[in-house]
């Protein structure tokens, strides 16, 4: 049944996990992945954006603003200055931006 959540009945309470106890493994286990999921994914999505407002500051020819550059990189218009092109070059940095963010959690 579909309940708003001030409207569930108590005898129905929702634990996809079970019941967790505060403080043991399977309570820091939950805290660990929660931790990965808000904090590593989240940076790993705007990983592109950060990719270039960097390259914005140290080269403003090529990145005016954001749209022109995300443009420039994806469309591959600066590969001869080694930028590569389609999502492979707008996601350039994405696998050690989400390891980082996810271990750092703790």
């Amino acid at each position: 049944a579909f309940y708003i959540m001030s409207q569930k009945p108590e005898t129905e309470k929702w634990k996809p996990f079970g019941e967790i106890e505060m403080f043991s493994t399977k309570y820091f286990t939950m805290c660990a992945i929660g931790g990965i999921l808000s904090c590593g994914l989240t940076h790993t999505a705007v990983t592109p954006l950060d990719y270039i407002k960097c390259n914005a500051q140290t080269n403003p020819k090529d990145f005016p603003n954001t749209f022109t550059g995300l443009r420039n990189v994806y469309s591959g218009k600066l590969a001869d200055k080694g930028y590569k092109g389609g999502m492979t070059g707008i996601a350039k940095g994405w696998a050690p931006t989400l390891v980082g963010y996810s271990i750092q959690y703790p």
